[in-house]
């Protein structure tokens, strides 16, 4: 998944490339996993930085989940991140996509 930064004057140069196999990343990657397929961002620890919701549709041969990566003042880290899909929460998710989807 690549990310590009910018603001109101578009995009500034900067891009980090994330997947499940970057450092502190949660996960593994896998083939077809499609990590960044859906993408929201959401303030979800209240430190005023936007964090990245991806979804992984294609985990676990399409289950799907869904990961949290936090945002920083230097941009995305895999400190902290989390992955959780059906499994995670008790639910059969057998070709669900978990993941798929997302919005605000």
């Amino acid at each position: 998944m690549d990310v590009l930064y910018g603001g109101p004057n578009w995009l500034d140069g900067r891009e980090q490339s994330l997947t499940q196999d970057s450092p502190d990343v949660a996960g593994v990657s896998e083939a077809g996993d499609e990590m960044g397929a859906e993408v929201t961002l959401i303030d979800v620890n209240g430190d005023g930085h936007r964090d990245l919701v991806a979804g992984v549709p294609g985990e676990n041969t399409g289950n799907g989940a869904i990961t949290l990566l936090y945002a920083t003042a230097d941009g995305l880290t895999g400190q902290g991140s989390l992955t959780f899909g059906g499994a995670t929460l008790r639910l059969d998710g057998t070709s669900a996509e978990f993941g798929r989807g997302l919005s605000r």
